[in-house]
């Protein structure tokens, strides 16, 4: 009978790359069999295919992914501006901002942006890689923190700090854009043609709450506003102003 190649008492012991292999786990057939394995990173009791791991190819539990998958890939910066620095994703197709003060903290990432227009890096966290957006890790939440990052510009690649506040989910609801299928192009207020008026309107703690009815837009607009700060104080989105004021001439040029 042919000798198995591969036993406890040859395995156990014995290491992988970051693997240490504590047990293997048999199968029906040989070829499934698994080993359990501890990582270097921490993790422990990792179960990975026998065959792969003796061959070569599973080296890790996949902590390494996040040290590889951006691997000779960097960003570029621009820090000539006496306020803010300028970053370049590692692509080179999109621009974001920051407090030069924060460069030191942000610099040895690599920074991407994603479809929704954050920007965004992986690490590792408890030895696992994590997506972390760049306006958490400015404002210091930590990984699995409830709060959001309200963009008060409504500019999610503009991440100084005077354009950032910490909120709950409700509070970041009030400073949503409108939905693009409004049939006013602003947010809370609607045409009806059974009135033929606009009707203003606003929701509050998930309860809506009707303003009236208007002949013309602009004054929907301002029982918008000023129902938006009587119930929603700073994160009243007529409060943006100011911040899309800033913002515009950043990226004009002027600091």
């Amino acid at each position: 009978m042919r000798k198995c190649k591969y036993t406890n008492e040859n395995m156990i012991g014995k290491r992988f790359g970051k693997l240490v292999v504590k047990e293997i786990i048999e199968a029906k057939y040989r070829k499934d069999a698994q080993l359990r394995c501890d990582c270097d990173c921490g993790n422990k009791d990792i179960l990975a295919p026998l065959k792969t791991v003796a061959a070569g190819t599973s080296l890790s539990c996949g902590c390494g992914s996040a040290d590889t998958q951006f691997k000779n890939k960097i960003n570029s910066y621009d820090l000539t501006s006496e306020n803010y620095g300028i970053g370049f994703t590692f692509d080179g197709k999109n621009e974001f901002y920051f407090d030069k003060s924060d460069y030191e903290k942000i610099k040895n990432y690599c920074w991407f942006m994603k479809n929704e227009g954050y920007i965004s890096t992986q690490m590792k966290i408890d030895g696992k890689p994590k997506e972390v957006k760049l306006h958490r890790f400015i404002m210091g939440l930590t990984f699995g923190d409830k709060h959001l990052i309200d963009h008060m510009n409504g500019i999610k690649n503009d991440n100084r700090k005077e354009n950032l506040r910490i909120a709950t989910p409700s509070n970041n609801c009030m400073n949503a854009t409108h939905a693009p299928n409004s049939t006013s192009g602003v947010k809370g207020i609607v045409f009806s043609k059974e009135h033929n008026k606009y009707r203003a309107r606003i929701t509050v703690n998930g309860k809506v709450i009707h303003l009236g009815y208007f002949e013309n837009l602009d004054d929907a607009i301002v029982a918008r506003n000023e129902a938006e700060e009587e119930y929603f104080g700073e994160f009243a989105e007529s409060k943006r102003g100011n911040f899309l004021e800033r913002a515009l001439n950043l990226l004009t040029g002027k600091s």
